[in-house]
């Protein structure tokens, strides 16, 4: 078996006690598929460019806007193709932005976050004796 295929397989199942296991797993596999900034970093709205609209190489940023945008497409793409119950697809569904009307992976990744991760260390231990 090739390691593309050992590593597509990160599903979520959209349960709570499987989401801190299953988010540190997904940002391992988006930091080797070199996407993992898209999730974590905010960037400064003038690098995040349409997704529909053309770059002008001229622009002194136009190689980070592009690198921005494509590890955008990868990483909300990986989270889309990982998900597997409704109230997860409604996380990145409304995940879609005016800049970036394919999805924001980032918007995603923090909706997922504010649905599935434990509020507080009794809730997380609760989780983790499931």
């Amino acid at each position: 078996m090739s390691d593309e295929k050992s590593l597509v397989k990160c599903m979520f199942d959209g349960k709570r006690s499987s989401y801190p296991n299953w988010s540190e797993k997904f940002l391992c596999y988006a930091n080797i598929k070199k996407c993992d900034q898209a999730l974590l970093k905010d960037y400064d709205d003038k690098l995040i460019v349409k997704d529909s609209d053309v770059i002008d190489p001229k622009d002194t940023d136009a190689d980070e806007k592009e690198r921005i945008r494509k590890e955008n497409r990868l990483a909300y793409s990986l989270l889309v193709m990982n998900q597997d119950d409704d109230m997860t697809r409604n996380a990145y569904r409304s995940a879609k932005t005016l800049k970036r009307e394919n999805g924001c992976a980032r918007t995603a990744w923090l909706n997922l976050k504010k649905i599935h991760q434990p509020k507080d260390d009794a809730t997380k231990y609760e989780l983790i004796n499931k």
